[in-house]
């Protein structure tokens, strides 16, 4: 390189191995100078160039002015150097005044190799370069100090495809013998769940593209062998309001043990019996956000069935529900357009939603028929209203929940359930870094004992721990009793990762005291089980 001094290519050099030896050698206090040390070297200096010695005074400031030209040049530079090392910033006269001829600079190609392993060292060392060595070597030859903004490299998550999701293995082992003979005391299954998702920039908007399929193989039950598309939609992302249009997943609710509020989605129920699985539901949703609230509609084109267990399948109810051959009060079947709408706001501590849904009931009522096989239950779909109220306030170390819902048109009758109580957090016991939370709700369906809610006079009661750790190591043990009968339901629920990777989640179900006439649990009575499942997360 010839021409002029190439001060961008110096610049950048000294950022580069500096950065180089902060991360690769360890932090080392810079013992101080002694005072005197530092009046010898301005004494040495200042005869050097025939200027008076300078009194050993602490800040140039003070210091007397120097008399020729030289010196006022000298002064002027020092002080430049001065505020130029108080913003952080380095010059060429700053660092090479005393070792560099004013005529040019050029660096040989022994030193530009020692650069190049020296940038190649910090990619290494933290993962990113903060000079590009082409940049800097055509910024030393114009002599122009490259922008900031030019040296900034791209995250390295910035790709607009991202693929992620988790494979697993599970295995469900149940403590006593089945009440039907064609079930078995273990399934054993595979899980495949990834997810797609790709973003990109158009002319006025964000888009987002998800793709979430779901696939199951049970050794057991061929109706939980299954596949399904938790999520196949665009969204497009405005100032103050984004459409969805696809298949998606929407939640709605604040309690721990019910979720009654939630409707838009259907249960994906041989998943799991706590009915937080959800199938993927065909959508219009129009998300607008405003000075008095938050407004959410949907429009909801095509109905998706609840899923059943087989008769293999364990835990299922006795009767059995035949989950192929279900019945409609609208002629459209599962074709009948639903609407739903909600509004949700924060004010404070208090998060408050309010909904409203019209169309097919996500929960059916059973026709009984009889068959060779004995008495089965075949699910019937009624069209319904739906109010909804979901609400958390916190305060201090409490969250108070509630939800609640009233319904007309499903079985003839109008009905309110509701669900309300508390999480009480202690945070750090003893002295640790781990969380433990006290749960408590109570649940009730002005419906009375009936074949729809096995909870409608229930009191639940659990315990949440956090450890807080490395592992991310969480367990959830909770407890509904029936007040009426005395019937239980335990669920147990944990996780743990290990590494970037794995997970090791471990389930239970229990059932105690369960009246056999109790539709659905009398089915679950002997189907105390413990699943335990490895997934890997990519």
């Amino acid at each position: 390189m010839t021409g002029g001094r190439p001060t961008g290519f110096i610049v950048r050099t000294t950022v580069l191995l500096s950065l180089f030896l902060l991360v690769a050698l360890p932090a080392q206090e810079e013992p101080e100078t002694p005072p005197s040390a530092e009046v010898n070297a301005e004494e040495k200096e200042t005869e050097a160039e025939g200027a008076p010695s300078v009194p050993d005074a602490p800040d140039s400031a003070d210091r007397p002015p120097k008399t020729d030209e030289k010196a006022d040049a000298d002064a002027d530079t020092e002080t430049e150097g001065e505020a130029n090392a108080e913003e952080g910033e380095m010059t060429e006269e700053g660092l090479f005044a005393d070792d560099m001829p004013d005529d040019g600079f050029e660096l040989s190609a022994e030193e530009m190799a020692l650069l190049e392993e020296a940038a190649a060292l910090e990619m290494e060392v933290t993962g990113e370069t903060s000079v590009d060595l082409t940049a800097v070597e055509e910024s030393g030859e114009s002599g122009d100090i490259m922008d900031e903004e030019e040296i900034v490299e791209e995250p390295e998550d910035a790709s607009p495809l991202r693929f992620g999701g988790h494979v697993g293995v599970e295995h469900q082992q149940f403590f006593k013998a089945p009440l039907d003979p064609r079930q078995e005391n273990f399934n054993t299954s595979l899980v495949l769940n990834p997810e797609l998702t790709y973003e990109w920039e158009g002319k006025r908007f964000r888009n987002v593209f998800n793709f979430e399929p779901f696939y199951r193989y049970d050794s057991s039950d061929n109706e939980r062998s299954h596949f399904d598309v938790r999520e196949l939609n665009l969204l497009t992302v405005g100032d103050n309001w984004n459409l969805r249009i696809g298949a998606g997943k929407v939640f709605w609710g604040a309690t721990e043990t019910v979720h009654w509020v939630d409707i838009i989605n259907q249960t994906d129920l041989i998943e799991s019996l706590d009915g937080e699985d959800k199938l993927g539901q065909p959508m219009v949703n129009l998300n607008l956000n405003s000075k008095i609230g938050n407004f959410s509609l949907f429009v909801l084109p095509y109905f998706r069935e609840r899923t059943f267990p087989g008769a293999d399948g364990r835990p299922r109810t006795i009767p059995r529900i035949v989950e192929d051959e279900p019945l409609y009060e609208s002629s459209n079947e599962e074709w009948h357009t639903d609407f739903a709408v909600r509004w949700s706001e924060t004010f404070g501590d208090l998060d408050i939603g309010l909904s409203y849904f019209y169309g097919t009931t996500r929960e059916p009522i059973y026709v009984p028929e009889v068959r060779s096989e004995g008495v089965v239950l075949r699910p019937l779909y009624e069209i319904i209203h739906q109010a909804g109220l979901d609400a958390t306030y916190t305060t201090g170390d409490w969250l108070l929940k509630l939800e609640s819902v009233y319904r007309s048109g499903q079985d003839d009758e109008d009905f309110f359930m509701f669900a309300g109580g508390f999480e009480y957090t202690f945070y750090k016991v003893f002295g640790t870094q781990a969380d433990v939370g006290l749960i408590g709700e109570m649940l009730y369906d002005t419906r009375g004992n009936n074949v729809l809610n096995p909870y409608e006079n229930d009191l639940a009661a659990g315990l949440r721990l956090a450890l807080n750790d490395i592992r991310d190591t969480e367990i959830l043990f909770a407890a509904i009793t029936d007040l009426r009968d005395g019937s239980t339901t335990l669920n147990l629920e944990s996780s743990m990762r290990f590494g970037a990777h794995w997970k090791l989640v471990v389930e239970g179900r229990g059932f105690a005291s369960i009246p056999k006439d109790d539709f659905p649990l009398n089915g679950f009575r002997n189907d105390h089980y413990l699943q335990v499942g490895l997934e890997y997360h990519f």
